[in-house]
Parts: C-alpha cells; sequence; structure tokens
C-alpha cells in the first residue's frame, strides 16, 4: 500500500471534513445520489453520514490531492468537495464496507466518474492510496503529464478510463499499468500517449480490452500484445 508522506499535513483538514456534515434548515446537503453497499453487498438504508459513519481517511487525503492536483476550484461542477462529506462529493459513484481478516471494517471510495469537467493538471501520486477503487473515469479533461508509477498501489482497479486528455509530455509508466492484477479494460484512445509500445505490454496478466487508438505512437506493435 503506498502512502506518501506529504499528504500529512492535510490530515487534519480533511479529518474535520469526512466526520463533520454540512446541512441548511436541517437537511444535509447532498449533489447526488451515490451507491454504497455493506461487506454483504447491500445496499446501506440512508447515508454514512446518518449512521455516524465517514469514509477512510486514506481515501480522503488521495480525493483532496486530486482534487488540488487538478485545479478542482475551476472544475464546472465541484458540488461537495472540500465542504461536504465525501460520499457527496461530485463523482463519487460507489461507495463500499471492506473488511480485513480481523473483521475490521472501513468504509472505501470503489468508484470514480468525472467526465468533460475542466479537471486540468498531473494525476497525484496519492491516488495510489485509493487500494479499492475498481473504476477510475476521467475521460474528457485535461490531465496531462505521467501517468504516476504510484498507480500500481490501486489493486482492485479493472477499469481505467482516460480516453482525450493530453497525456502527450507523459511516456506511460507500463511496468506500473502491468503490475494491476485486475485490471481488465484500459480506454487511453486520443489520450496523447506517446513513444513505442514496449514488449512488456503482453504480460498484463487479466487485461482482455484495450482501447488505443488515436495516439502518436511510434515504431512496430510488438507481437507479444498478442498474449
Amino acid at each position: 500500500m503506498y502512502f506518501d508522506t506529504n499528504v500529512v499535513v492535510k490530515w487534519s483538514m480533511v479529518l474535520f471534513l469526512t466526520l463533520s456534515m454540512i446541512a441548511v434548515s436541517g437537511q444535509l446537503v447532498s449533489a447526488q445520489k451515490v451507491e454504497i453497499l455493506d461487506r454483504n453487498g447491500s445496499p446501506l438504508q440512508g447515508t454514512l453520514a446518518e449512521t455516524g459513519q465517514s469514509v477512510a481517511i486514506q481515501d480522503s487525503l488521495a480525493l483532496v490531492a486530486l482534487y488540488e492536483a487538478t485545479n478542482g476550484d475551476r472544475w464546472f461542477t465541484n458540488d461537495g468537495w472540500l465542504t461536504d462529506m465525501v460520499e457527496f462529493w461530485h463523482g463519487v459513484t460507489h461507495v463500499w464496507e471492506i473488511c480485513d481478516a480481523d473483521d475490521v471494517c472501513e468504509w472505501r471510495v470503489r468508484r470514480i466518474r468525472i467526465r468533460d469537467n475542466n479537471m486540468s493538471g498531473e494525476l497525484p501520486p496519492e491516488i495510489g492510496m485509493l487500494d479499492q477503487m475498481d473504476r477510475f473515469d476521467l475521460i474528457a479533461n485535461n490531465i496531462y503529464g505521467n501517468i504516476p508509477e504510484q498507480v500500481a498501489g490501486m489493486e482492485r482497479l479493472t477499469h481505467l478510463y482516460l480516453n482525450d486528455n493530453d497525456l502527450m509530455s507523459g511516456i506511460p509508466p507500463w511496468e506500473a499499468l502491468v503490475s494491476l492484477p485486475n485490471l481488465t479494460h484500459l480506454y487511453t484512445r486520443g489520450a496523447d500517449f506517446h513513444g513505442q509500445i514496449p514488449p512488456i505490454v503482453g504480460e498484463f496478466p487479466t487485461l482482455t480490452h484495450w482501447q488505443a487508438s488515436q495516439n502518436p505512437y511510434t515504431g512496430e506493435i510488438p507481437p507479444e500484445i498478442a498474449n
């Protein structure tokens, strides 16, 4: 599991945000309907706020870093971010309860979907802390630079959507992507990936779909891709 010590300074702020709620006329402010599933996969009746619970601090820190790194104040829609509880942040669509072998449970972010929302900047290394997320969808934004190697920490990730971004300044960290044990769908059409596709792409353990068109790749397609 990856933790960046640079985010520790944000601990107090995020702790306050995740353990408090914003109310207007006695009603909790909610910008969207989020699916919350308990340890048995059953929908939670009500919200985490109503039960006095909150999303794990680890995920809160990672999302705050994402917001700050991608100019969150200028997103087209940033309802709830940094002011409400995480379950109400725009784009957080699924939260689920994860329990370890000692039956210690916590609520973790499962899916994020923030499309065409004027996100602009590089993905921060803290995204590796979202190790219980299975879908990460940032299609049609202005994400640029390198995908951080810490993406390897997102061990449950099955679907990664980066279509129509501006990653032309960076070559994908293929070793980190290939190390994702559950990745089945990789969407990078028009993401401006460049350089030569390396033979290591044949080592994806579970990948079944890769949408890779409209990228300025160079050289030949390695035969290992058939693997």
